[in-house]
């Protein structure tokens, strides 16, 4: 049974990152809190795919800190990171490649155990994957790639779930049906779920918070009315954004 596991807040302090002259992130500070679900939104080249792999320890910031958990000792283990275009490894089944994930927790002269089977099983379960569970991965459509990316974060108990673009290659239906996933995996599990994404509708009607990122420094952080307004995301983008409402009220922001 996957229980609870309950996200841990993160902290960035006046963090940077530069590749020589050039600044992709400069003096980032803003905290992201357990169990809700941020976007990081921007423009192309803003910094939001960089500011991901950061949190997931994939690159060292130049300066400032990263603080995971209030004490700042959670394990690199707990944080999933499911990219843009997760690889899809040829000739490997679904339940092998969600078991991959309690790999992470185990020394290296450990095999994998009656309980991380079943782990790896029940989080193929809940993401209604057990029809695939013996089919190539390099065969899935889209949507069910994606669906087996989160059950492998699942599997591996991260408290931490990034998501960089987690849509964007797929069709509208299976975008809403994704993020309603994600959305309805944070409360289940108290996840902290942090969202690069260009949707900004999205964005508006799923967010507790949003980073907004211009040029690789923080322009706004909130939630709400705070973020998603005209003038805030028009400056954001540098272009005419308009948000509406649907005719039941949730939010539809158009470039």
């Amino acid at each position: 049974m996957i229980e609870g596991v309950f996200g841990i807040n993160i902290t960035l302090q006046d963090l940077s990152f530069n590749i020589g002259n050039k600044y992709l992130l400069q003096k980032i500070n803003c905290s992201f809190l357990s169990q809700k679900t941020t976007f990081v939104l921007g423009p192309n080249g803003s910094g939001k795919s960089t500011l991901l792999k950061i949190i997931a320890k994939l690159k060292i910031p130049t300066r400032g800190y990263l603080v995971l958990g209030d004490n700042g000792m959670s394990r690199l283990s707990n944080i999933a990171y499911v990219p843009q275009n997760p690889l899809a490894p040829i000739g490997m089944s679904v339940a092998e490649y969600v078991l991959l994930a309690r790999y992470g927790r185990k020394r290296w002269y450990e095999s994998e155990s009656v309980h991380d089977k079943l782990t790896a099983d029940r989080a193929i379960e809940l993401l209604s994957l057990t029809h695939v569970a013996s089919q190539a991965v390099d065969t899935l459509s889209g949507g069910e790639m994606q669906r087996v990316t989160l059950a492998r974060a699942i599997a591996q108990k991260a408290t931490v779930l990034l998501l960089d673009e987690p849509t964007s290659s797929l069709d509208l239906g299976i975008q809403v049906k994704v993020l309603h996933l994600i959305n309805s995996l944070k409360v289940k599990l108290g996840l902290t779920v942090i969202i690069a994404s260009h949707d900004l509708t999205a964005a508006a009607r799923m967010s507790d918070a949003a980073l907004l990122l211009k040029n690789g420094q923080l322009f706004k952080f909130g939630s709400g009315k705070s973020i998603f307004n005209k003038k805030t995301l028009s400056n954001a983008f540098d272009s005419d954004v308009v948000v509406l409402k649907d005719q039941s009220g949730r939010p539809v922001v158009t470039v």
